[in-house]
């Protein structure tokens, strides 16, 4: 008898309009998990001890797995989640990535199992500067040409809140001019 053909692969979950929306904005912005907001400003959004940790070679497979998490929490509906049993330096690491994703975050459970369990915020988004693209940035890095001739970029017909777009220049110590 010949073999039963397989079964047609589940089809994709459909995503939401929100969170398509908010993919597109991200990436518009150069955010998200395809985006990088690195620049020569990028080392100074993070604690010099951060950085100092993530910019370490056996710390970078973790950084790319903290990231990567956040970045499926991020683009998730989730209200919540967890991340899987972490020393308590790696859970300060998260801690702190995560604020930067407007992640709420808590340490639960007992050692050895203690973990970081994450929170949705209304200001839950991709950070303006990763973590991993600031780690490539070297310390005292001059800025790029058209930082340095500061140049604008005029945004025409961007429906984005006043508060996110100040948040997000804010991590790269720029102003906002309406």
């Amino acid at each position: 008898a010949a073999p039963a053909p397989a079964p047609a692969p589940a089809p994709a979950p459909a995503v939401s309009e929100a969170v398509a929306r908010r993919r597109a904005m991200a990436e518009a912005f150069g955010r998200g998990p395809g985006g990088s907001g690195a620049s020569a400003f990028a080392p100074s959004v993070f604690k010099p001890d951060l950085l100092a940790f993530a910019r370490q070679p056996k710390h970078r497979a973790f950084m790319g797995e903290v990231e990567a998490a956040l970045d499926a929490f991020v683009e998730s509906e989730k209200r919540s989640g967890e991340l899987r049993p972490m020393t308590k330096p790696e859970r300060a690491v998260v801690h702190e990535a995560a604020e930067l994703y407007g992640i709420s975050t808590a340490s639960k459970g007992n050692e050895p199992r203690r973990y970081v369990h994450l929170y949705r915020t209304a200001r839950t988004s991709w950070p303006a500067v990763r973590l991993t693209d600031a780690c490539r940035v070297e310390a005292g890095a001059e800025p790029a040409p058209a930082q340095a001739a500061g140049w604008a970029l005029p945004l025409l017909d961007v429906e984005v809140p006043r508060a996110s777009v100040e948040q997000a220049l804010s991590f790269l110590d720029l102003a906002f001019a309406a």
